[in-house]
């Protein structure tokens, strides 16, 4: 982590002083998961292919899946993955959980289903042999800026305070949210779609504390004179106060299913995954 800041500190009288800062830190060795073995849904055509599936469901049904182009289905599009004998040919599409991974729109999951059942693994997977390949890794990073102004005034005549307002922004690509440390990539072919808002972030932080003492007892403006017994008994009182004010975290509508990778590898990604 390196951390730097630079700040302008000045009296303004009457035992007060203002200070204004600009605070960063940075890091890239943030800790990183990565699944080496990640499903593959783009670069061989199985994406594409799903598309053209989707399609011909919405357009013709159960029966239109793997559709021809003729006078009943002139807008069919001809599939070239989904009913190879890779994929246990044109019979599998009539299976329900194929039908609905289809019809909501979840490709990964679908390959996942795909794989699990010992259909097309060399299709989606760099190493056929083997599931999830994890590894644990220091790639992840952060970024944080704030403009930080502080008011504070020395304890005296019976009054003290501290007031301090922060401006900020933090940035990353690892939330550090999850119980395992693990902050898997939804796609490690485009690591930047995970940068973003940290869950952590709040825009505007103020924060006030204050003592304030009383002014009754011996020494005091009020009942100065006062015998020791009184003053025991009204002295030495102070009113204090701490105030903290806050933007909430950042909320953020996600959409935990298996589009671009498995639902597994989906718990934050977007509503409308590009």
């Amino acid at each position: 982590m390196q951390e730097f800041n630079v700040g302008i500190e000045r009296e303004l009288g009457f035992d007060t002083a203002l200070e204004v800062r600009y605070v960063h830190n940075r890091s890239n060795n943030l800790v990183r998961g990565l699944d080496l073995n990640q499903i593959n849904i783009l670069s061989n055509g199985f994406l594409a292919d799903f598309n053209r599936a989707r399609s011909n469901l919405t357009n013709y049904g159960t029966g239109g899946i793997n559709c021809v182009v003729d006078a009943t289905h002139p807008a069919c599009q001809p599939l070239q993955i989904l009913n190879t004998a890779a994929l246990a040919g044109p019979g599998a599409l009539t299976n329900s959980t194929i039908r609905t991974d289809i019809q909501t729109g979840i490709p990964a999951d679908l390959a996942l289903f795909y794989i699990q059942n010992g259909l097309g693994s060399s299709l989606f997977l760099k190493n056929p042999n083997t599931g999830v390949v994890d590894w644990l890794t220091n790639s992840a990073k952060s970024r944080y800026n704030a403009l930080q102004m502080e008011v504070r005034r020395r304890f005296n005549r019976g009054f003290t305070f501290q007031a301090n307002y922060t401006f900020q922004k933090s940035l990353t690509d690892a939330p550090g949210t999850g119980q395992t440390a693990f902050e898997p990539l939804i796609d490690n072919g485009d690591p930047t779609q995970e940068y973003g808002i940290a869950d952590s972030d709040t825009t505007h932080v103020f924060n006030l504390n204050t003592i304030y003492e009383l002014p009754f007892g011996k020494g005091k403006p009020f009942f100065k004179n006062a015998n020791s017994w009184v003053d025991r008994v009204i002295g030495g009182w102070q009113l204090t106060s701490i105030i903290r004010w806050s933007t909430g975290t950042p909320f953020t509508v996600t959409d935990p299913r298996g589009v671009f990778n498995r639902a597994g590898r989906s718990g934050r990604q977007e509503v409308l995954p590009r």
